[in-house]
């Protein structure tokens, strides 16, 4: 008798009105799944393009430089031939420009009608404004000096397009050492008894 009355509680709790109370579990699982999502990509910020119309100056000395600048007066853009040091063993052109102060820049890249090319940034001395080095004779130099009509500089989220100016070709070519022959630098020895380029009897190597 006292097992049927156990086994009928529930139902009489049900007839009562009496319910378990009910599990939410929503709140938890809506947890997890929000957890489980990956996190949304940050979108990455737009390039700025500007027109610039401005003039080209050219600066002499150890460090020679043309430069572009805004009719503001802003330089924009500048090439600069770097003479050659131990460390380089060859003259190097410097790339500097203009960048964005909120994006900074890894690259300095370069669109001409020729080809494209880009140098690593790194932050000039002056705020806003990075610069790059680049070997004579590479793929920077020819898409600066082959290249006519617009130019694009891209730094950071900042790109800018102007003319381009024959002073630049000047420069960055006269940067360049010409190729010199090794017969022309290193004349072959003469031997003894023979006759040089000029015609006369070679002197002898012990001088008697």
């Amino acid at each position: 008798m006292r097992h049927l009355i156990l086994a009928l509680l529930p139902a009489a709790l049900v007839a009562c009105g009496g319910t378990e109370a009910p599990r939410n579990d929503a709140p938890a699982a809506a947890a997890q799944q929000a957890a489980a999502k990956p996190a949304a990509a940050q979108a990455a910020p737009a390039v700025q393009l500007t027109e610039a119309t401005g003039t080209w100056t050219q600066t002499a000395g150890s460090t020679p430089r043309v430069t572009f600048a805004s009719l503001e007066g802003e330089p924009i853009f500048s090439v600069a031939c770097m003479p050659a040091t131990a460390e380089t063993g060859a003259p190097m052109l410097e790339i500097q420009t203009v960048t964005a102060a909120n994006a900074p820049a890894e690259r300095i890249e370069i669109y001409t009608s020729s080809s494209n090319a880009a140098v690593v940034a790194n932050p000039a001395a002056e705020p806003g404004r990075v610069l790059g080095y680049a070997e004579t004779g590479g793929t920077v130099h020819y898409a600066l000096a082959r290249g006519a009509g617009v130019i694009r500089i891209v730094s950071g989220t900042r790109a800018t397009t102007f003319q381009t100016n024959p002073m630049m070709k000047q420069l960055i070519d006269a940067c360049h050492p010409p190729y010199v022959h090794p017969a022309k630098d290193t004349p072959a020895a003469t031997a003894e008894g023979e006759e040089d380029e000029t015609g006369a009897p070679a002197e002898p190597l012990n001088g008697t």
